[in-house]
């Protein structure tokens, strides 16, 4: 396969399937804020997002949460972050500014890079995030107002949110109405560091690594997908990056051009060339650990079209790299053996040749 082929893609199966896998960072949590306190954090700042009737609460999470609270397994894990993000989405659009209006604008910002820093859980591009940057700092100075402060900084990927949160307001819900963007940042980072420990976040990160290198020898090493066969197998890739990818795969509308070969006698023997598709097949990989997707055996339904006789129909056997068919022409009923060529397998390699002769 061409480096572009590949690459692009790459790039699709990752998009589609949802979760190639996050990588965290194992890292200690940031330092704890040691500013003297003297009274309790207000419920607002603390319980607010506790409320069921909240966009952002616990309850709006369904059935990933419920599953993560019960088993509190790193096998649940990944689902939970990933349901985190799709409420944090859907509860919260980016504003719509008219021009000049800079705190409408500083809000939406806030929004964009916080929805790009959940994003980065799942980006699969080897990007370290630790739990520590999703953890509130909750104040109560002796010379001022209790506040809530998020600071998530990655100047490399252009993400910049700092700001603090009033936990003294005299009217909370009233505050929360003209705040949305900061108080809803606030739920959601309340949603992943309440329930998530260092532990936790860092077992993960050896599960998801790992299963990102299972998810690149999927790519690099098994039977080579075309766009439609990468989109219909990213459906079947979970959202749990806690999860390798499936030990199978679909074959869908597969082409192929090979010979039907007959031989019942000598006088009757025939070799057309004709193309093979394989409209529905699966393929079952075999292989161990990390060689997991080097090995695999399969079975289609097989459709040839060319030459005389009518369309053949049967299935055909794949055994890693080879593969093997027998059809029956509409026409005749006479029974052929397809062998052929891969047509990715082949264009990708004839890329390759013309590349390197450049």
């Amino acid at each position: 396969m061409s480096g572009g082929l590949r690459s692009g893609l790459r790039v699709l199966a990752l998009l589609l399937g949802g979760c190639c896998g996050a990588v965290f960072a194992q890292q200690e949590p940031a330092a704890v804020d040691d500013t003297p306190a003297t009274t309790p954090v207000p419920s607002y700042c603390k319980g607010s997002w506790q409320n069921p009737e909240n966009p952002l609460a616990l309850a709006q999470l369904g059935e990933p949460a419920r599953t993560w609270l019960e088993s509190r397994s790193a096998e649940h894990f990944g689902s939970y972050l990933f349901a985190v993000r799709e409420r944090y989405r859907a509860a919260q659009p980016l504003p719509q500014c008219r021009a000049g209006d800079t705190a409408c604008r500083q809000a939406a910002d806030w929004v964009a890079d916080y929805t790009a820093a959940l994003d980065r859980l799942f980006a699969g591009d080897g990007a370290a995030i630790s739990l520590s940057d999703f953890r509130n700092v909750y104040r109560t100075p002796l010379d001022g107002p209790p506040s809530a402060r998020v600071a998530i900084v990655d100047p490399a990927h252009g993400i910049n949110i700092d700001f603090s949160v009033d936990c003294d307001a005299d009217d909370p819900a009233a505050y929360e109405r003209n705040h949305p963007e900061q108080t809803g940042i606030l739920y959601a980072n309340e949603l992943i560091s309440q329930y998530v420990t260092v532990d936790q976040w860092a077992a993960l990160a050896a599960a998801a690594q790992a299963n990102a290198a299972l998810y690149q020898s999927l790519l690099d090493d098994g039977l080579a997908m075309w766009p439609w066969e990468l989109w219909l197998n990213g459906l079947a890739a979970s959202p749990d990056v806690s999860r390798p990818p499936p030990a199978w795969q679909w074959v869908a509308l597969r082409p192929s051009v090979g010979l039907d070969l007959s031989y019942p006698r000598q006088a009757d023997a025939d070799a057309d060339v004709r193309l093979g598709i394989e409209p529905v097949g699966f393929v079952r990989y075999a292989g161990k650990g990390a060689d997991r997707y080097t090995r695999w055996w399969g079975a289609s339904a097989l459709v040839t079209v060319g030459g005389d006789g009518g369309a053949g129909i049967g299935g055909l056997l794949r055994w890693n790299q080879y593969w093997l068919g027998v059809t029956a022409r509409s026409g005749t009923g006479d029974l052929f053996v397809f062998v052929g060529l891969d047509l990715h397998r082949f264009l990708g390699e004839t890329a390759d040749k013309l590349q390197l002769a450049r």
